[in-house]
């Protein structure tokens, strides 16, 4: 399945999915339209009665500290992408 998310500058980045990916998004799909969330245009969106959107960097830096890695500070989204990256160099 490909999908197509909005990237630097506003440029479409297609993304492909596996089966798997594709089995969990139509689930999340589903659950989302019972919520308050189906209002909104994006797909992991908060529900309307929130007063802040999702920050990714936030996430990461609380999953990091929570997780108990020896140097939390070294694990960023740059950081895990650049690690993501040489994983499937590596891998072909």
């Amino acid at each position: 399945m490909r999908v197509e998310i909005r990237g630097k500058r506003g440029r479409k980045v297609p993304v492909l999915l596996t089966e798997e990916c594709k089995r969990c998004t139509n689930a999340h799909q589903a659950e989302r339209k019972s919520s308050s969330a189906a209002k909104r245009d994006y797909f992991f969106a908060r529900p309307l009665d929130a007063k802040t959107p999702f920050y990714g960097n936030v996430a990461i830096r609380k999953h990091t500290m929570l997780c108990g890695a020896k140097q939390p500070e070294l694990m960023t989204s740059t950081g895990l992408r650049s690690s993501k990256e040489q994983c499937v160099k590596f891998c072909l």
